[in-house]
């Protein structure tokens, strides 16, 4: 029962981060600009004429309130609700308990950091740093709920021959790999910077545009009225565009490299299976990312983009913990 409330617990997480990233997409973040409530009233609350104390300018705004936002704040709860449930059913466990308490913990810090994330992202009109932040962390709680599924029905691995160190080393960068990407995927949505290079594989029709890294890698902390958009020049956006793209490619490869060296120096067929799956997975996620690009960023497209991107890497933590038990 604990596995199958993390399972939930993992599966609203995924759920939540491609509802996040249509609420971005569609540019109704600050439909509701307040946090718990909306327009001085519950967010399950629609004001009535008959409601004490009725603003009809508040109301009306209310009532314009989009259904995604209500829902992404619904799922948000609940991710909360089930991880202090197993906050306190975690105690009881047999098998793995201090492991399992440390991975709960942090993700119960987590979801108070990811709260309070989403509360300066209202206060601060989207500011992109909190987003980009905001986005990363969401990835992070998906990773240690799956950590933390993996750990409560962990039995001994069967006695297998070493993995070679190339093996392993791969895997390592992987991970690694995959983080930055995250990372700069993050930047690049919280700055709109998705068609700042419109086209494949050159950007702006050039092997090399006029890119401002300093300015599109500065943080600003100044509140942005209008969420982000047409703040930063077009040179900024497409630098950051082209640092996820390189990065993307690199990611590839590496991923890819890691994958082969998992089916030709396999040491049983899960080994084999879980090689052939990553590197599925990241032909589909590099597939979607030129796309994205070729169809003007489809609000379809980017959501499979980024739930893709939470998948690949629960696909290449597992590889690593994989390879490293049999180190």
């Amino acid at each position: 029962m604990f596995r199958s409330i993390t399972l939930v617990a993992l599966s609203l997480t995924l759920i939540t981060i491609g509802l996040g990233t249509f609420v971005h997409t569609v540019n109704s973040g600050l439909g509701c600009p307040e946090w718990p409530g909306c327009y001085g009233k519950p967010l399950v609350e629609i004001a009535s004429a008959n409601t004490p104390g009725f603003n009809p300018a508040s109301a009306e705004k209310l009532a314009r309130v989009r259904i995604d936002i209500r829902v992404h704040r619904y799922m948000a709860g609940l991710i909360c609700l089930s991880i202090l449930i197993l906050s306190a059913w975690v105690w009881a466990l047999r098998q793995n308990r201090m492991r399992a308490i440390v991975l709960i913990m942090i993700s119960l810090a987590l979801v108070i950091l990811q709260a309070l994330l989403g509360l300066i992202t209202l206060q601060h009109s989207l500011l992109p740093v909190a987003v980009a932040s905001h986005l990363l962390l969401g990835f992070f709680l998906l990773l240690l709920l799956f950590l933390l599924f993996l750990t409560v029905g962990e039995s001994k691995p069967p006695r297998m021959p070493g993995t070679p160190l190339v093996c392993r080393l791969c895997a390592w960068l992987g991970v690694m790999a995959v983080i930055g990407q995250l990372a700069l995927g993050g930047w690049a949505s919280a700055n709109y910077a998705g068609l700042a290079c419109p086209d494949f594989p050159a950007c702006q029709g050039l092997t090399w545009a006029d890119y401002d890294f300093r300015e599109g890698f500065a943080i600003d902390l100044a509140d942005d009225p209008i969420g982000g958009r047409d703040i930063m020049p077009l040179t900024a956006r497409a630098a950051i565009h082209w640092a996820h793209r390189m990065g993307g490619l690199v990611a590839c490869l590496v991923l890819i490299l890691l994958a082969i060296t998992m089916v030709a120096n396999a040491h049983g067929s899960h080994v084999r299976k879980t090689g052939i799956g990553l590197a599925l997975l990241t032909l589909i996620q590099t597939g979607l990312g030129v796309a994205a690009i070729l169809m003007r960023l489809p609000i379809a497209i980017e959501i499979l983009h980024a739930v893709m991107a939470g998948l690949l890497l629960l696909m290449v933590a597992y590889a690593w913990i994989l390879l490293n038990r049999y180190a």
